[in-house]
């Protein structure tokens, strides 16, 4: 999960000027316009880490599901920016 938050922290670095075109969460699109790309990259880098302590605190029954879903919600990033970065082709070996 940190590999893909960096990536994606990098990812909004290099491309911040057009966030408003690859940006689906209209909070961090208001953290990046008003605050700046720093603020919301301490907010993406903040989240995972208060999600991890969570995680950690929170009871048996809790845990799986939460960490069913952060996993999920990274695969698909993971995923999204294979698929920028190499293209569909490059990833199945065409």
């Amino acid at each position: 999960m940190a590999a893909v938050t960096a990536v994606d922290i990098d990812w909004a670095l290099r491309y911040q000027d057009s966030a408003a075109s690859w940006e689906t969460n209209p909070a961090m699109l208001w953290v990046m316009e008003t605050y700046g790309i720093t603020a919301a990259a301490a907010v993406r880098a903040g989240s995972v880490v208060f999600a991890a302590v969570v995680a950690l605190r929170a009871p048996g029954r809790c845990q799986l599901p939460a960490t069913c879903l952060a996993t999920a919600a990274h695969i698909y990033l993971a995923t999204t920016y294979a698929l920028i970065f190499w293209g569909p082709c490059e990833i199945i070996g065409l």
